[in-house]
């Protein structure tokens, strides 16, 4: 009988390592390739990673909505520009849409409020230096120095967003601004490496002049600290006619709620002292306003001082709001603005009222009868007898001192 031969072929062999490659290859594509596991699992990631920086934002911009309706008011695009700018960076604002850096992703916020994220940005961004050039309070307009530079490339533009004029280029990424009102000043940095950013100056030193109806009107568009030349409609007496009176005004803009407490640790107190607050923890006393406001041995008083809080303030018990003084007075007056509700449980105080300054008469309340007359408080004094001042200064002071 013949030996049957048993193995594989030659042939055989070839066809299986043929096969193995073939599913190898395919097995190598579907992790690796273009639509493989590894690719998609990565792309879900990133997915994921964009999707949670949408979310953010549109909390952030949830949250706006509902602070601008309890004030009742209509959402804008500077509310949402203003509201990214406090996590991100807002580049490019108009009518329509919004379109800025968060997170090293670029992203646009329709003027629906709809987010859209971009992809993920590499590079180094630019920097810049600003330095205030003209120094000095009470000022008309003043000089700032914007040098940019950057750790990739070059410096491609440098160019204000808002108000800034300039006034002297020395270089693409050295130019010297100027600015006439006092704001948040902010220039966009390009690089050569596709990278941006926005440097910001806040000047508050410069005396922001206005026209209003009235102070409480005008204080109402005041969105700024600072020095405010505000001219209203008014009268030097009950009998005068109605005309144009300009007042000197320091603005303490506050944004967001404000709970006087005298608890507030060293970090906060000293903030609160460089916005014209000052806090003394022992006997549990706010100062509002500057040595700006107050007169001396050879200058009468200027200011009046404002604290306009965008929210609601409290006052808690025991504890006392006034103004600065010295041997000379105080300012010229106080003025307490508050959007929200002000809760009063401690003491308002303006017994720094004898200041050094020319008298002037302080109108509080105008009249519902056919001419129109004033209650107010004179500035030479008022006779006891006076029908309707004397009894009207009397619970003017009362509430002052309450």
């Amino acid at each position: 009988m013949k030996k049957q031969a048993k193995g594989i072929t030659l042939i055989a062999l070839v066809i299986t390592i043929i096969v193995l490659l073939i599913l190898a290859g395919v097995a190598i594509n579907l992790s690796l390739g273009e639509n493989g596991i590894f690719n998609r699992a990565k792309e879900a990631k990133i997915k994921y990673g964009e999707a949670q920086l949408k979310e953010e934002i549109e909390t952030q911009l949830a949250s706006l909505l509902i602070d601008v309706k309890s004030q009742g008011k209509d959402l804008t695009m500077n509310d949402i520009a203003n509201r990214i700018d406090q996590i991100g960076e807002v580049l490019e604002i108009d009518e329509d849409i919004i379109g800025g850096e968060y997170k090293d992703h670029n992203f646009t916020v329709d003027k629906d409020g709809n987010v859209t994220i971009g992809n993920k940005l590499t590079g180094v961004k630019p920097t810049a230096e600003i330095t205030i050039l003209t120094q000095g309070e009470g000022l008309e307009k003043l000089e700032m120095q914007v040098v940019a530079s950057t750790e990739e490339g070059e410096i491609e533009s440098l160019e204000p967003i808002n108000g800034a004029v300039l006034k002297t280029k020395n270089s693409v990424s050295d130019k010297i601004y100027e600015v006439t009102s006092n704001g948040i000043y902010k220039f966009r940095i390009k690089g050569t490496n596709g990278r941006t950013t926005i440097a910001k100056q806040e000047v508050t030193s410069l005396v922001l002049e206005m026209k209003a109806e009235s102070i409480l009107e005008g204080l109402d568009r005041v969105n700024t600290s600072g020095l405010v030349k505000m001219t209203v409609k008014g009268k030097t007496s009950s009998e005068a006619e109605e005309e144009e009176i300009t007042y000197r005004l320091n603005v303490i803009n506050k944004t967001g709620n404000l709970v006087l407490n005298a608890e507030e640790d060293d970090e906060t107190i000293e903030d609160l002292k460089a916005e014209g607050i000052t806090v003394n923890k022992t006997n549990k006393t706010y100062t509002f306003g500057a040595t700006k406001d107050i007169g001396t041995a050879s200058a009468y008083a200027q200011n009046t001082v404002v604290l306009k809080v965008n929210g609601d303030l409290t006052i808690n018990e025991e504890v006392t709001a006034t103004t600065i003084n010295s041997a000379y007075g105080g300012p010229k007056g106080l003025i307490i603005y508050c959007t929200g509700t002000l809760t009063n449980n401690g003491r308002i105080s303006m017994t720094a009222r004898g200041a050094k300054a020319v008298g002037e008469n302080v109108y509080l309340l105008k009249n519902k009868d056919t001419e129109g007359t004033y209650e107010y408080i004179p500035a030479a004094g008022a006779n006891r007898d006076t029908k309707g001042v004397n009894r009207q200064t009397r619970r003017w002071c009362n509430w002052s001192r309450s």
